[in-house]
């Protein structure tokens, strides 16, 4: 068809597998591909037999043996390495984290080059019903508890190369933070070493502590992941951001970055294999550049608290409780607590001072509350009047076993 289109073109062997060597010949090979001769006498490859590839050449055809079947002869030549540039899975995620710990993201994934390749050509396998429950168990993978809420896949006929294929996932995290009285730790949701081949070319050949004989990997690969978290519509705030380690060789390059601007978080890595094999020195150096790579995927975000929900009812500014210990049974607890009222709803529940105890073994007595207003003026509660006893709500119920009481102080002057 080249040739009808008045283009020099010719039918190549290729070897896929390990390359062969120039010196023995051996005319053996196990797939068949077409070449252009280009004007400066070399050859631009191409293959039509895989159907679900938007390259020319696929990258997993890159550091073959292959000969030109030209009716002159050629020499035994070698297909070009496709640079991880070429090769990238970019992840773009959108996400907050909100006061009742729930993290809800979006996140876009747009495929190049040999992860093009390989996810189309994974998609284009799977039944339509099969396609989420695949994603959905990457997701699990990824960040553990979530919950894919909705998933599309452009272009909706996987098969028309003629559009790069891109996903967007939506999804949930409950109990995304490992909330602590004082600190709480965030796992920053990234998918980057769940998606993308980077992971699944290097995680086949590294189980060994070391090797006689060089390791191929076949391709050159990468994953680039930018997140924004906002942390604004919860009170967390970030207090400490992780530090890593940047990892830059010939053969790989691995690189996070995290930082924090007005309650927004902003976490960036990237993930390049630049090369298509290590020899047995260079695969030492691949094996602790992936223990920095494991270690700078644990490390985690410490938040603290510092801002307002954005539907919150009142904020706590400040608060400390002092305990005088008078003999081993009895004892005076006074709290001091400043609070900002934002709604209404806030007012009456700031209004209240609930206390449970036993009233079988334990006698409780309200001394004084004191309301200071942002005036300056404070009002005293009466405890005659404004503060009351009663049963607790599960007495009746359980007529058997002393009832707990609760005494409630009405404040005065909350606003």
């Amino acid at each position: 068809m080249l040739r009808l289109a008045g283009i020099e073109a010719y039918p190549v062997l290729i070897y896929v597998g390990p390359k062969k060597d120039p010196d023995i010949p051996q005319p053996w090979f196990n797939h068949a591909i077409t070449a252009v001769r280009n004007e400066d006498g070399s050859y631009q490859l191409m293959d039509s037999t895989n159907e679900n590839t938007r390259d020319l050449l696929p990258a997993y055809l890159c550091n073959r043996s292959y000969l030109v079947a030209h009716p002159d002869g050629e020499p035994l030549r070698t297909s070009p390495v496709i640079p991880p540039e070429e090769n990238m899975l970019s992840i773009q995620i959108e996400g907050k984290l909100d006061d009742d710990n729930l993290l809800t993201a979006k996140a876009l994934l747009s495929f190049e080059g040999i992860n093009d390749t390989a996810y189309r050509g994974r998609l284009a396998r799977l039944k339509p019903e099969e396609r989420e429950p695949y994603f959905e168990t990457r997701l699990k993978g990824a960040l553990g508890a979530a919950k894919l809420t909705s998933l599309e896949i452009f272009p909706a006929d996987v098969r028309n190369t003629a559009v790069p294929l891109s996903v967007a996932l939506s999804f949930e995290v409950k109990n995304a933070a490992a909330i602590g009285p004082a600190e709480s730790l965030l796992r920053t949701p990234t998918l980057i070493n769940h998606f993308g081949l980077f992971g699944a070319v290097l995680g086949n050949g590294t189980g060994l502590d070391k090797r006689n004989y060089p390791l191929q990997t076949d391709v050159t690969c990468g994953v680039s992941e930018t997140v924004r978290l906002d942390l604004t519509a919860g009170s967390l705030r970030p207090a400490v951001l992780p530090d890593y380690q940047t990892i830059d060789t010939p053969q790989i390059f691995i690189r996070r970055t995290a930082n924090a601007t007005n309650g927004i978080l902003f976490a960036t890595a990237d993930l390049r294999l630049r090369t298509v094999e290590f020899s047995p020195e260079e695969y030492l150096q691949l094996k602790d550049s992936l223990k920095t790579a494991e270690l700078n995927a644990r490390k985690r975000i410490i938040l603290t608290p510092g801002g307002f929900p954005q539907e919150a009812d009142y904020a706590t500014l400040d608060e400390n409780v002092y305990y005088a210990l008078f003999n081993p049974n009895t004892f005076a607890r006074v709290k001091t607590v400043k609070q900002k009222v934002l709604t209404y709803a806030g007012k009456n529940e700031l209004s209240d001072i609930k206390v449970s105890y036993n009233s079988s073994i334990e006698n409780m007595m309200f001394n004084y509350a004191r309301v200071t207003a942002p005036d300056g003026t404070v009002r005293e509660i009466d405890p005659e009047k404004e503060v009351n006893v009663m049963d607790a709500e599960w007495s009746a119920h359980a007529p058997r076993y002393p009832a707990e009481k609760v005494m409630v102080a009405s404040l005065p002057g909350v606003e």
